[in-house]
């Protein structure tokens, strides 16, 4: 279990030290209890998915939103380093929980992805 909270911090530790400098990025303790709630949601929806899979979707859905278009070559870079070989294979929340299946397919059909 040390894995995965360690991964957390020290992600939220190179993010801070290698993206630029925005205001609307926080690394703080508020983030991090987004990432855990998030990943605790994921849980609850994928209960048989590995913790550190769920942990990448959960760094990756919270954080992934709020950066530059500069930085998330830098942030997926940060992240394949901290789960080399892991993928996000998780379907998304936003197509299985928000979005009713035939919203998804029309939003697809019409070039929206």
């Amino acid at each position: 279990m040390c894995h995965v909270s360690c991964v957390l911090l020290v992600s939220s530790r190179l993010c801070s030290e290698q993206l630029s400098s925005q205001d609307h990025y926080d690394y703080g303790m508020r983030a991090v209890m987004s990432v855990l709630r998030a990943a605790g949601n994921l849980k609850r929806t994928f209960a048989t998915a590995p913790e550190d899979v769920l942990m990448l979707r959960a760094i990756n859905d919270v954080n992934l939103p709020k950066f530059l278009d500069q930085d998330v070559p830098l942030f997926n870079g940060i992240l394949s380093d901290l789960f080399p070989g892991r993928f996000l294979l998780l379907p998304c929340p936003l197509t299985t929980t928000a979005m009713s299946s035939h919203n998804v397919t029309y939003l697809l059909q019409g070039g929206m992805q």
